[in-house]
């Protein structure tokens, strides 16, 4: 299993420009804070129900109904630790030994491991380069008869791709054909560009029977450090999902669940500000990438990243990142981090704007006095 993702959660050395993790740069939005300081005030740190509040799970599935068109009921809401842990609380409860996964790669790197975890097999589907949408005849090609689950993550990590309603009814009509259940990864719902949509797998009436929905706050609301997400599923397949949330957490954090609810129902403008300015961002970054020579850098879509393709720079993802943090002080991500990846590296637009344009510079000035010959 992959481990070297970790060691970028490291704070970096001095003076280095950090393009690696996806993090906001925000505060949590004061309102969100302030729910969450009254209910430590009011003695809020005990034991809930392992489901999650009602208040919460109610307000998450007028959110699901409202925002997502998924027919959500709040029996079939469990909240969870962050939006890491629904992902394995559903592999766990639906894959058998031997079973595959299907993932269109390349993908966060904690997918294969966790489907590891749950004794499942990864079956990676490489997407289109050109754009990084997905590529519907080879997923055809990649499902067998142990195909048990697919994970569609739209707005994706890493590519920063936002698949169309036309690729997810694709996706949608091959898990009726041949019988899988879909997680749907939606963590960065809130971050898509250019007029376009995020659409939910889940709002498909054919699958929704077969779609489990994980989301958190983590992205939206820059609330990384607090661990609160939440899934939605079938009854007969959240019975199974909210056994391995009880045995394995017990429940999520008491005190954070009013502020959960402030968060779905008062926080909009907050959200609509930090997307408006990843998108500036995301203009700043694309467009400077692509101004060095050597970068391919296709525009990103949606979520915070841009997968940029080195291959004309003439250097190797990890040479070009080691290189770059000790000799320019800039830091990325491989991308021999991810499936596929052998010839890109992942940038992070979750840092301040005058960061980004010192970044490109750094990059630029070392590109052109060290290129290979």
């Amino acid at each position: 299993m992959k481990k070297g993702f970790y060691g970028f959660f490291e704070p970096p050395p001095p003076d280095v420009v950090r393009f690696t993790v996806g993090e906001p740069d925000f505060d949590t939005p004061r309102p969100i804070v302030d729910a969450a300081i009254k209910a430590l005030d009011a003695g809020d740190t005990h034991y809930v129900g392992s489901d999650g509040r009602p208040n919460l799970r109610e307000a998450v599935a007028t959110k699901l109904m409202e925002e997502n068109g998924i027919p959500a009921d709040p029996k079939n809401v469990v909240i969870t630790l962050g939006g890491k842990e629904p992902l394995q609380d559903a592999m766990l409860a639906v894959l058998d030994p031997g079973d595959e996964l299907i993932l269109h790669s390349p993908s966060w790197p904690t997918y294969d491991p966790q489907v590891i975890i749950a004794h499942g097999k990864p079956v990676n589907v490489r997407v289109k380069p050109e754009d990084y949408h997905i590529d519907v005849e080879a997923t055809k090609e990649a499902i067998s008869p142990k195909t048990k689950m697919m994970m569609i993550n739209s707005p994706n990590n890493p590519t920063g791709a936002v698949y169309t309603r036309e690729e997810l009814k694709a996706m949608a009509d091959l898990a009726v054909d041949h019988d899988f259940i879909i997680i749907s990864d939606e963590i960065y719902e809130k971050m898509v560009y250019g007029g376009r949509e995020h659409i939910s797998i889940g709002s498909f009436p054919e699958v929704q029977d077969r779609v489990i929905t994980t989301n958190g706050y983590s992205k939206a609301f820059a609330m990384t450090g607090w661990r609160l997400g939440y899934v939605h599923a079938s009854s007969e397949i959240m019975d199974q999902v909210r056994l391995t949330h009880l045995h394995n957490l017990t429940c999520a954090v008491s005190f954070e669940m009013d502020a959960g609810v402030v968060a779905l129902t008062q926080c909009e403008q907050y959200v609509n500000d930090m997307v408006a300015e990843y998108d500036r961002r995301r203009h700043l970054l694309k467009d400077g990438l692509n101004s060095i020579e050597g970068f391919r850098a296709p525009e990103p879509e949606g979520a915070f990243y841009a997968f940029v393709n080195i291959k004309g720079t003439g250097f190797d993802p990890l040479t070009l990142y080691r290189r770059l943090l000790e000799e320019a002080k800039v830091m990325l991500i491989p991308g021999t981090l991810f499936e596929y990846g052998e010839e890109y590296v992942r940038f992070s637009y979750a840092t301040s704007y005058e960061q980004i344009g010192e970044g490109i510079d750094r990059i630029r000035r070392w590109l052109d006095a060290n290129r290979p010959e």
